[in-house]
């Protein structure tokens, strides 16, 4: 009606048409069509924060869950360790030193799963197994090294790293709520 009206065409105003009925039905649907379509992408966004939030939380628990089952295989080698440093059996010593090793290794390509809790812990485990193995070499490759005094750090760091394993542990139980 705009468009005729500045065009010079004279319009009577009860002038209303079918076209003018549906032009307006045209654009309250549009409207209503955009207001439904901005709504939906709140909801997607919102639902992708939920995703995002729900796969960190999962990452989280795998990590815990490795730990659990990965900590008390550290025990026992830890026993076999402080065994073969007060009898002074080498053979123990080095095979321990290479599970050690070994699993120390594992451990920390399970655990990296770029969780930033979990970083530090990778690392240590990192430093632990180049440690275990290098002691383990200096033992095989001198026969009358004493196992008590050459195995000493190791000790020292896998307690630690034992402790460490645990600390993270709990923390993530805290942050997931599964205390």
């Amino acid at each position: 009606m705009y468009l005729l009206a500045s065009s010079g065409i004279k319009l009577n105003a009860n002038t209303w048409d079918l076209s003018d009925t549906l032009a307006l039905i045209g654009i309250l649907v549009s409207a209503i069509g955009f207001a439904i379509a901005i709504g939906q992408i709140r909801k997607t966004k919102a639902a992708a924060i939920a995703a995002k939030e729900a796969v960190e939380l999962t990452e989280r628990t795998l990590v815990k869950n490795r730990l659990l089952t990965v900590i008390p295989q550290f025990t026992p080698l830890n026993v076999d360790l402080e065994d073969s440093a007060v009898r002074s059996e080498r053979s123990l010593a080095i095979r321990t030193l290479l599970s050690l090793s070994r699993l120390s290794s594992q451990t920390s390509a399970l655990v990296d799963l770029g969780i930033d809790d979990g970083q530090l812990l990778v690392i240590s485990l990192q430093s632990f197994s180049q440690q275990a193995a290098t002691v383990k070499g200096y033992l095989v490759n001198h026969s009358t090294a004493n196992v008590s005094r050459q195995t000493e750090a190791v000790r020292e760091s896998l307690s630690n790293l034992i402790l460490e394993m645990s600390r993270l542990e709990i923390t993530m139980s805290v942050k997931s709520g599964d205390h």
